[in-house]
């Protein structure tokens, strides 16, 4: 296996992103580049350099179509990946994976044979009322300990509190999976779009008339739509988002990625 820069990394994104978007716009199912990959196309017209993953959102009426789509049509070596197929997934988004790639973690909490290769994340966006809505912090902070209790990425004093916990609680993935999806189905109208899976809180909820009808923004080498008023959007997630974060704060995932 052939070890991978972080600039490796970003350019096998950006191809998978590229299939992504090549199969949502041969369908008309809408998409938009969220958190940092909207921040990237504003503020770099690509990735943030540090930076080594990308997000996309897709309207949660499309989401089980778009799924069906990618399974069917993705060309070799991508792979569409749900909480119901891959050990690596764990709440009910997906991602899609270069199967031709691995990503290597000291921490990882799967076998090596589960690993997954380099990916990018697509995220429901889901219908509320307003931005407390029907998905109040309790609800956002179960989907956080769900991701506490099994992101292979958590930082070593989490990995010891997965273990205390798993101890007194029994973890039961497709349990609570289940429940997230029946508490989605509930809303289906509202004046916003929110990303309830993402790890910004209510700063995910975004009034519907922001996204609009998209906007193509420069990306790298290429054009992807992104929510069309980027710059209400950015600044409800990051305050003031031109402006670069200290040098020690620049820092990418600490994963290891390897092209096989």
């Amino acid at each position: 296996m052939v070890e991978l820069d972080i600039r490796g990394v970003q350019l096998c994104c950006l191809a998978i992103a590229k299939e992504f978007a090549k199969i949502c716009e041969k369908h008309n199912i809408p998409y938009y580049m969220l958190g940092g990959t909207m921040l990237g196309a504003i503020r770099h017209k690509g990735f943030i350099p540090w930076d080594d993953d990308m997000d996309f959102g897709v309207p949660y009426e499309y989401y089980d179509q778009l799924i069906s789509l990618l399974k069917a049509e993705l060309p070799e070596p991508y792979r569409c990946s749900t909480y119901k197929d891959s050990r690596c997934v764990f709440l009910p988004f997906f991602k899609i994976e270069d199967t031709s790639t691995i990503l290597c973690d000291d921490s990882l909490s799967v076998s090596p044979k589960d690993r997954i290769g380099i990916n990018i994340d697509i995220f429901p966006l889901i219908y509320s009322q307003n931005e407390i809505s029907q998905y109040p912090t309790i609800s956002h902070n179960m989907f956080m300990l769900v991701g506490i209790l099994t992101n292979s990425r958590t930082h070593k004093m989490r990995n010891k509190l997965k273990t205390l916990i798993r101890v007194i609680w029994p973890f039961d993935k497709e349990y609570y999976n289940r429940k997230i999806i029946r508490l989605i189905n509930e809303v289906t109208s509202g004046n916003y779009l929110s990303n309830i899976l993402g790890r910004w809180g209510q700063k995910e909820f975004v009034p519907i008339e922001w996204y609009g009808n998209g906007c193509r923004f420069q990306f790298e080498d290429t054009y992807f739509v992104g929510i069309q008023e980027s710059n209400k959007y950015l600044t409800q997630m990051y305050g003031d988002y031109m402006k670069l974060p200290p040098v020690e704060q620049r820092l990418a995932h600490s994963v290891n990625a390897f092209q096989k």
